[in-house]
């Protein structure tokens, strides 16, 4: 048993330091929010199902940056039922089991990293579905900001060359909520 905890002490700081955290320093600019504070559409952020991206967790920034919008964020936590469904206008589900990693090592990139050509891949869809609306990304990271390892290296929309990504993701909510055609 001692071998045991011992094993946890001296594994677990470099553990966590190599962990992705939210970067809760992350607040861009919102030059004309889309609703008064608190007064948005509910959107609810899936955490029932195993859920990699949590509200607080590492969609923190998402979940910040749409309050600051004036949506109402919510954990949804549980089995999806319509009365609880009814409650809200729109549902994020992140990383709800299947992932892809491509790296050897999470964040860690250098010369010998694969480089695919994802040329004719889908990235991103939207559509209109009978009454409602669907938008499905292949990577939920970039609506995110962490930081990553011990470096802190900033990965999502707090990246330098993804500056832009807020924007989009302001964008993709306010045609879901149906305020952008």
């Amino acid at each position: 048993m001692r071998t045991c905890i011992l094993l946890l002490l001296l594994i677990f700081p470099g553990w966590l330091y190599s962990q992705q955290v939210a970067d809760t320093s992350y607040h861009p600019i919102i030059e004309d929010p889309e609703y008064e504070s608190g007064k948005g559409s509910v959107i609810f952020i899936d955490e029932g199902h195993h859920n990699f991206h949590t509200k607080n967790g590492r969609y923190k920034a998402f979940s910040t940056l749409l309050e600051r919008d004036g949506y109402q964020v919510k954990e949804y936590k549980g089995r999806f039922n319509k009365k609880q469904l009814a409650e809200g206008k729109i549902l994020v589900i992140s990383n709800d089991k299947y992932v892809i990693f491509l790296p050897d090592t999470a964040w860690v990139f250098d010369r010998k990293t694969p480089v695919y050509n994802v040329k004719g891949w889908s990235q991103g869809a939207f559509k209109k579905y009978g009454e409602g609306r669907i938008v499905v990304f292949g990577e939920a990271a970039m609506f995110s900001a962490q930081l990553a390892g011990e470096q802190k290296i900033k990965a999502g929309m707090n990246r330098e060359d993804a500056r832009e990504n807020y924007r989009l993701l302001l964008n993709i909510i306010h045609w879901l909520d149906g305020k952008l055609d």
